[in-house]
């Protein structure tokens, strides 16, 4: 896998080398000068772990989090994870070590692979709030922005404690083609929290908004089968929630 160094997200700037032919274009790519090269990891899922690390050193940590990409773009994520969840201390030791390490304050979410030989190996890490972790935002005791403000400003770190099962459903701007969708079907699910950035423009792949599912459940199994109703909703009306960029 090549990695540019600078300006890749969503599945920007990555080029997956399989063949002479994706090795010439890799090749021909602008970033080709300013670029990593990676050995590909055969994984049976990719997991996030968000936590928080303040100006004293306190951490706290959240529960690990599943995501399921579409085109190198998160399209859906869910916590605790349904296929992870007994990890959660394995991922929390790299997590605290990731951060202690870089000496950060504030939130961050290391990004992990779940290898097929049944082990963690850490992908990206981004040193801020962060996509995968915004079902804390109504799942959570304390949401990830309200951590984040308290471990900058030096105050003690909120509970992590998630209080509902959750699965987050991105939306792009796919789906404000040729106009803003009619939501309104969602009102009728208690379930579903819909979050829309207020971007004034939308264009493929660019992120619209999101929708939380929150669920009683101990396992994220109701929230997720909601989220993917959506999202096959979504899908039979020709408008997929899905693509590449911000």
């Amino acid at each position: 896998m090549l990695k540019a160094r600078f300006g890749g997200y969503d599945g920007r700037g990555q080029c997956f080398i399989r063949d002479r032919h994706d090795l010439q274009r890799a090749c021909s790519a602008p970033y080709v000068g300013e670029a990593v090269l990676e050995a590909f990891v055969d994984f049976r899922c990719e997991l996030s772990l968000v936590m928080a690390r303040a100006v004293d050193g306190a951490t706290a940590c959240y529960p690990l989090a599943e995501n399921v990409h579409v085109n190198g773009a998160l399209s859906l994520s869910h916590a605790p994870s349904t296929t992870a969840a007994f990890l959660q201390a394995d991922a929390e030791r790299i997590a605290l070590s990731v951060a202690g390490a870089l000496n950060h304050v504030g939130v961050l979410a290391v990004e992990l692979f779940l290898t097929a030989a049944g082990e963690l190996s850490v992908n990206e890490i981004a040193p801020r709030t962060h996509n995968s972790g915004h079902f804390t935002l109504g799942a959570c005791d304390t949401s990830q922005f309200e951590q984040h403000l308290r471990a900058i400003a030096g105050w003690s770190l909120g509970s992590t404690r998630q209080h509902s099962s959750a699965a987050m459903l991105n939306l792009y701007g796919d789906l404000w083609s040729p106009r803003a969708p009619d939501w309104t079907f969602l009102f009728s699910d208690a379930s579903a929290h819909l979050h829309l950035y207020g971007k004034r423009s939308a264009w493929r792949g660019r992120k619209m908004g999101h929708i939380t599912f929150l669920t009683a459940d101990r396992t994220a199994s109701s929230a997720l089968a909601a989220a993917e109703a959506v999202r096959e909703r979504l899908a039979r009306e020709g408008k997929e929630p899905e693509g590449t960029g911000r």
